[in-house]
């Protein structure tokens, strides 16, 4: 009779165990690190960025540069910024090309060959942001002719456009939620350190 017990108060906690077990899911870091920054917790967020960041995992590369461009959870550290992007850029990420480029743009000036060369390569890959700053610095006399190429490629329906349109369909989905609610937590911060 005791070894029926036994084997009965076994069973139960390997039941107990199986459903603990069982909700506890595997989140993916990055995704929630994610929803971290939707819920303005980026205490939490950068913790699980910088983690990935390290292990060279490009979104979350380009994420703790926006923590480091913006100033939040951290002190504002513009090379810091520029560094991560550039990390995620090398990878191919058009995001954090973009970022690097406009970045560069604004910390090197308008006629940074590097910052033009970033532009075009996340232009190139439909990044939109990047394709709308130069057209602007074309219409400002400020681009080579390498825009103007990419510019009648659009135009005539070329290689490149269509390249650039099929990696809109593929784009990182909530990038732009994400930058916006850093934005957001960047100017709150800024406007509340300006009262005192």
């Amino acid at each position: 009779m005791r070894t029926a017990v036994f084997f009965v108060c076994i069973l139960i906690c390997l039941l107990l165990n199986l459903q603990a077990c069982s909700t506890k899911s595997v989140q993916d870091p990055f995704d929630l690190a994610c929803r971290n920054i939707s819920k303005k917790d980026f205490v939490a967020a950068h913790k699980h960025l910088h983690k990935l960041a390290k292990s060279k995992h490009p979104k979350a590369q380009t994420l703790m540069g926006l923590f480091h461009e913006k100033g939040i959870v951290v002190e504002r550290d513009v090379s810091q910024a520029l560094e991560y992007y550039r990390q995620a850029a090398t990878q191919g990420l058009p995001e954090a090309q973009s970022r690097l480029g406009h970045l560069l743009l604004e910390t090197a000036g308008k006629d940074s060959g590097e910052a033009i060369a970033w532009l075009e390569k996340a232009a190139s890959q439909g990044e939109a942001e990047a394709q709308a700053t130069l057209r602007k610095l074309d219409r400002s006399g400020r681009m080579s002719g390498a825009f103007n190429n990419m510019e009648n490629g659009l135009h005539q329906g070329g290689a490149q456009y269509k390249s650039g349109m099929d990696n809109l369909t593929k784009s990182w989905v909530g990038y732009s939620d994400i930058v916006n609610t850093l934005n957001d937590a960047a100017a709150a911060s800024s406007s509340a350190s300006q009262k005192h």
